[in-house]
Order: C-alpha cells, then structure tokens, then sequence
C-alpha cells in the first residue's frame, strides 16, 4: 500500500495491485484562496468524502471514476462511522462527518474527517483498531492536539498521521502541527509526502509527510 498526503485533509492510497483510492479531495484556491495547495493532477479509481463541506468533497477538481460511499470497491473496504463536526451536535460547524475506516492489502487505515470532539466508548468500539490513523490536529474546526493524541491513544493506533493543520499554503484559522508533535514526542518526518507500507511492522509509532502540493 502506498498512502499520500496531497494537504488539508486530502489523501490518496494506492494498493498493490495498482488501484487507487482518494479521501476528502479539496479545492485548490478554495475558501477565498486559504487553501491554496495546488490542483491534483492524478488519476484515481474510487473518491470518497468523509462529508460534503467543499474543502473534503471536490470531486469535480480531480480525476476521479468513481465516487462511493461504503462497501467493497475493488481492493478497498469501506466503512463510515458518525461523528460530529463540533462539541454541540453539529450545531457550530455544519452537522455530521464520517470516520472513514477503509481496508486494503491487510492493512486498515482511518481517516477522522473533521471531527470535533472527544472520543467517546461506542466511537472507539465502532472504529476498532487502525494500523493507521488520519487525525486532523489543527484546532478551531475540528479537534486541536490534545484531543488529537486522546483520540489516538484511545483508538491504540500503531502508527498516526496527522491532517488538517496550517502551513504557508493553507491559511485558515487553525494551528500548525507543531503542538501535535510537541505531544506525541517520537515521530519521523517524511519529506517526500508519500508512503509504501507492506506490513504493520513496518509502521513508525507517528509519521509527519509533507504535503506534496505545496506550490
């Protein structure tokens, strides 16, 4: 399996077999150019979107066959489990989101969308166990780097990710990834933005990948 880290919350994997899957695509200039990451220009088999704000569901910014929801689609399990955007139902930021557990070559992978609130006992039930987990960390509009690490070791995650953070191309309200990995202490940062993974053995505990449409 090869995951990538385009930016904000976007993710590609691809899995051995050459099948290819992208999460939560965003929009390049989107959000009055806040996010401004640059178009994605790859070829992708399946699109999923974890809920239809505009910076997680711009299928029609990318080369996508196929938009799905849950189910088998090729390599790739799909499996959505209910969030909330904020502390108060929804009410703040929009509504529902969806963790996207998606299964491919033996490994499990979990995308926490943009949720934005403690982990509770039948979320994590739901969820299970990821071999890796997708955590938005950058705060405001979804959980900051606290309830990031509560809901990575809460979930046991073998090795986590994060999303969702300010950089020089994404200029909204949120924070860095700076204070996530002030907590999570050991961490390997990947500047290429991409990952082959065979196994789970050959996972770091937390992996920092450069967002590889910086322009």
């Amino acid at each position: 399996m090869k995951i990538q880290f385009f930016g904000h919350a976007t993710v590609g994997i691809w899995s051995k077999d050459g099948s290819s899957l992208i999460v939560d695509p965003y929009e390049s200039g989107s959000y009055d150019g806040r996010i401004a990451y640059t178009p994605i220009t790859e070829h992708f088999n399946y699109g999923v979107s974890s809920h239809a704000h505009d910076d997680h569901n711009a299928f029609h910014a990318v080369a996508c066959e196929k938009v799905v929801e849950s189910g088998l689609h090729g390599p790739f399990e799909i499996r959505r489990v209910p969030l909330m955007h904020d502390e108060y139902d929804g009410a703040r930021f929009g509504g529902g989101v969806d963790a996207l557990v998606i299964t491919c070559d033996g490994l499990t992978v979990v995308h926490l969308s943009d949720v934005g609130h403690e982990p509770s006992t039948d979320k994590i039930q739901a969820i299970g166990v990821p071999d890796i987990l997708l955590v938005p960390v950058g705060g405001f509009y979804t959980i900051g780097a606290h309830q990031a690490l509560s809901w990575t070791r809460r979930l046991k995650a073998r090795c986590v990710i994060p999303i969702h953070f300010a950089t020089p191309a994404c200029t909204l309200p949120i924070r860095s990834v700076e204070p996530f990995l002030e907590l999570i202490g050991e961490y390997n940062r990947v500047a290429r933005g991409f990952i082959d993974v065979a196994s789970v053995n050959d996972l770091p505990r937390a992996l920092i990948l450069f967002p590889t449409q910086m322009p």
